[in-house]
């Protein structure tokens, strides 16, 4: 009678099994070089077959990796397998090693002479990045979502969570609008020095990547910070800047806007016949879209010129 193992001692074997066709492969690949030896080699010494070998590393290059000293797993594999929820940053961190495992120094060796262990190891990262460029624009776009629903709290903890992935990703355009929006949320909350922080960061990035319209987005936003301090001469500069910078890329809706919150500051400013100009250069161009908002432009406009609409 087939007497059935514990679960937990046939894991181990499994394991113990892994790890000697692991340890296998790196002692030949070390004296031979990878791209000299053969699956069927790694199986003859690790005395398995190559089926056996394959059941384990569908891929040459994975048994190399078994042994990478700083991470602990495939990063593409752990993204995948993540739990319905679970954040790509939060599994990917947990492969981190604490410590080197392993020789170093053989083990980067061995890959630097090889290009396909150089190909295989530019992939392996490349999928990190997805992973984490792929987690960093869902938290984007349900930063936003937030906004258009009015939860401006949630939607600051969504936007601040998104920045760790993309920056680890080397997404910088778009953490430059997450900074950004990351600013209007603190403006909108009444933070108006972290937002004026926030706004000024994105700028900077905006403005060393050579992104026009990102920078006419933050400069609008911080004219909002600024006319929302009472800083409203700051206001209006950047409110111009951010004009000047959507003109020149001939962003009609975004030019719409900014006219409308040059107005606001203009107004608040006590330059009312120059507030009313710039909201009726406003009206047009959303007249022109028909744009929904229009009308409300008009009733704001006839509350404060008689003169026809």
């Amino acid at each position: 009678m087939l007497i059935q193992q514990p679960q937990g001692r046939r894991e181990r074997k499994k394991a113990e099994t892994r790890r000697a066709m692991a340890d296998a492969a790196l002692r030949l690949f070390a004296l031979r070089g990878f791209d000299a030896v053969t699956v069927n080699e790694v199986a003859e010494a690790a005395d398995v077959s190559a089926k056996t070998v394959f059941n384990h590393f569908p891929t040459k290059e994975q048994l190399f990796f078994e042994h990478e000293p700083l991470l602990a797993g495939d990063p593409a594999e752990v993204v995948r397998q993540r739990p319905p929820g679970g954040r790509a940053l939060v599994a990917l961190s947990r492969l981190l090693r604490a410590e080197p495992a392993g020789d170093l120094a053989l083990f980067g060796r061995i890959h630097r002479d090889s290009e396909t262990l150089r190909a295989y190891g530019r992939e392996l990262f490349a999928a990190r990045e997805r992973a984490l460029a792929e987690e960093g624009f869902s938290l984007f776009d349900i930063a936003l979502a937030c906004v258009h629903g009015g939860r401006v709290e949630e939607a600051l903890r969504h936007a601040q969570a998104a920045l760790d992935p993309l920056r680890r990703a080397r997404l910088t355009a778009t953490e430059a609008y997450v900074l950004n929006l990351i600013g209007w949320c603190r403006c909108a909350l009444g933070d108006y020095e972290r937002a004026l922080r926030a706004g000024e960061k994105a700028l900077a990035l905006a403005t060393e990547l050579g992104d026009k319209s990102g920078q006419g987005h933050v400069l609008d936003t911080l004219g909002k910070i600024h006319h929302h301090r009472g800083d409203l001469q700051d206001a209006i500069a950047h409110h111009r800047r951010a004009l000047t910078s959507c003109r020149a890329l001939g962003h009609r809706y975004d030019e719409a806007e900014i006219l409308l919150h040059l107005g606001d500051s203009l107004h608040a400013a006590g330059r009312p016949a120059q507030a009313v100009d710039s909201w009726r250069l406003s009206l047009a161009i959303l007249d022109e879209l028909g744009h929904r908002t229009a009308d409300e432009l008009r009733v704001r406009l006839r509350n404060h010129d008689p003169s026809p609409i």
